[in-house]
């Protein structure tokens, strides 16, 4: 189990973001009446999952803007 500074030190967040992402459920942990319980192999793995999707979305081939063939009017310059 992780203490909550231990498991904000690893993602480098502070711990009120840390107790959003775990409320939310973005990340596992239980809450036992005021304190959350954060099961370190499965932060860890749940870490994991994240940085394995957001690297295969950058990887991914970005789609081209579709463009109309319009040219955008050229402002108007006041004298």
């Amino acid at each position: 189990m992780l203490e909550l500074t231990e498991a904000a030190d690893l993602i480098k967040c502070e711990i009120a973001r840390l107790e959003e992402l775990l409320r939310s459920g973005e990340l596992p942990g239980v809450k036992f009446g005021r304190s959350w319980v954060v099961p370190k192999e499965a932060f860890i793995a749940r870490v994991n999952e994240i940085a394995l999707a957001q690297s295969a979305e950058r990887r991914a081939p970005k789609q081209p803007v579709p463009t109309t063939g319009r040219r955008r009017p050229r402002p108007i310059l006041n004298d």
